[in-house]
């Protein structure tokens, strides 16, 4: 059975402007990866974080927009590459009643990767493996938010983007 603890931590600002129908976002996050087993070492990293948004209300429970993000991830180690994702988009929400939102988002994602391989561990030596250097694909994910009260939610999302991979530059 492998053990795969982790330690991940986002820290960041971000600034609203409200200009009454209109909201523009714009943000910074710093992510940290550490992996508590010395078996998954070589996924660690960090990563800066870019990402805004403009938003128009239509009506106070509907809201249409555009938004954006690019991240800059580095690898600690040489095994995965480091890599620059961009991604840029619509998207609508709305508020159902008080305590049930839905969001709906698309748009297109291209990830560009330092290499066309990956340096796979097995057992003492590195195998060298072809991979995609750079991947374009669309984006698309939905969003349901329920709030019981104050102190208790669920969310339920689902979607289809690109990941950065653990043994490859990216999971689809």
């Amino acid at each position: 059975m492998a053990k795969y603890g982790r330690f991940e931590n986002t820290a960041g600002i971000s600034v609203l402007w409200d200009l009454n129908k209109l909201l523009f976002q714009v943000g910074y996050d710093h992510y940290n990866f550490f992996s508590t087993t010395s078996a998954f070492d070589y996924l660690d990293r960090n990563s800066e974080i870019v990402y805004g948004s403009a938003a128009f209300i239509v009506t106070p429970t509907i809201t249409i927009g555009a938004e954006g993000n690019a991240v800059f991830t580095r690898y600690d180690q040489t095994v995965l590459n480091d890599n620059k994702d961009y991604s840029v988009g619509g998207f609508i929400e709305a508020e159902l009643t008080n305590n049930l939102k839905v969001r709906a988002a698309g748009g297109y994602q291209w990830i560009d990767f330092d290499n066309n391989f990956v340096t796979v561990p097995f057992g003492p030596f590195l195998l060298i493996v072809p991979d995609d250097k750079n991947t374009q694909d669309y984006y698309v994910n939905g969003l349901i938010a329920h709030r019981f009260n104050a102190t208790i939610s669920q969310t339920v999302s689902a979607g289809h983007e690109n990941q950065l991979g653990v043994n490859s530059n990216t999971s689809r």
